[in-house]
């Protein structure tokens, strides 16, 4: 940070911004209920067993398969709605919400985007505050906030933070006009949209 003159203070009154970050690994729906364990995935190939016993005369077996796929039906639907709440609840932490809202439902992009939050990522989220005016009145004002992420497959997290850290730095303070993809080494990071709520002191 010290690169755009964001520089620590032990003199309260001179400060301007108290940064807080949070740093971690999203949850994604895999990581709650993997795929191959889903009931409706399971109810799907019991009834595909029950389809080909009733394809050799198993009559039986045919009306059972019809209520498990009824069933396996039911379940997808209730885990949809499961995954859709996980992945809005990452959009917001990774900074995707507003592209995603952007982005045409026809557009590839979308699915891009979409299944870069079905998996594992690793972020950081720098949320700036006005710290004199909370210093003084206790009130929380938030001037800007910067998320950056990458997979975590294939990435060390702790050899990657310093590059990753410095190509998001050039957005803190700053409107970066919707997600940002950069390369880093044998992946990239994704820069989400810096808010700016007000003036920001300064530095």
């Amino acid at each position: 940070m010290a690169t755009q003159n964001y520089l620590p203070s032990d003199d309260p009154p001179t400060t301007s911004l108290l940064i807080v970050v949070y740093w971690g690994t999203t949850v994604v729906p895999d990581d709650v209920v993997p795929h191959s364990a889903r009931p409706s995935v399971t109810l799907s190939e019991q009834a595909s067993t029950l389809i080909a016993q009733a394809k050799l005369g198993d009559a039986a077996s045919g009306i059972e398969a019809k209520s498990l796929q009824g069933q396996a039906a039911a379940n997808a639907d209730s885990e949809s709605i499961m995954d859709g709440r996980i992945n809005a609840k990452n959009a917001n932490l990774l900074g995707y919400t507003d592209e995603i809202l952007r982005v045409s439902p026809r557009d590839p992009y979308l699915h891009t985007l979409q299944d870069e939050l079905e998996h594992d990522r690793y972020y950081v989220v720098l949320l700036a505050y006005d710290y004199q005016l909370g210093r003084k009145t206790g009130q929380r004002k938030l001037l800007w906030e910067t998320r950056y992420s990458i997979p975590e497959t294939g990435s060390d997290f702790g050899a990657c933070f310093p590059e990753m850290t410095a190509i998001a730095a050039q957005y803190f303070g700053q409107d970066s006009h919707g997600l940002i993809h950069h390369n880093l080494a044998n992946t990239h990071i994704e820069v989400g949209e810096p808010t700016s709520l007000g003036p920001v002191p300064a530095k």
